[in-house]
């Protein structure tokens, strides 16, 4: 699920200021499924956030922030793919927890 997670996200860093349509076709489909409140398929970004303990509108919340650290977000993320002891990134906490609307992305 973390893969699936990670995946997303980096497709969206990459392809959130894209011109090509192909690329900008990559980003409305990950932005979609971010966007998304379902919780109907195993892999939809809520049931995939709820199975990490994560909170998903807090992400979101983190992914609109303006101080969004893109490449220090993803390149966390994808060190801790292959170290799964490691917490979610801390500025997507941080950003999240500056969040008026939107819990600490860690859920308890």
């Amino acid at each position: 699920m973390f893969a699936v997670l990670v995946d997303a996200l980096d497709t969206y860093v990459r392809t959130r200021n894209a011109k090509d349509h192909s690329k900008r076709a990559a980003f409305n489909e990950v932005n979609g499924w971010i966007r998304s409140r379902s919780t109907a398929s195993p892999f939809s970004f809520e049931t995939v956030c709820d199975s990490l303990s994560l909170n998903p509108s807090a992400i979101r919340f983190s992914l609109k922030s303006s101080r969004f650290n893109e490449s220090e977000i993803i390149n966390h993320l994808r060190h801790t793919a292959s170290r799964p002891e490691i917490t979610p990134p801390r500025s997507l906490v941080m950003l999240a927890a500056e969040s008026p609307n939107a819990a600490v992305c860690r859920k308890t």
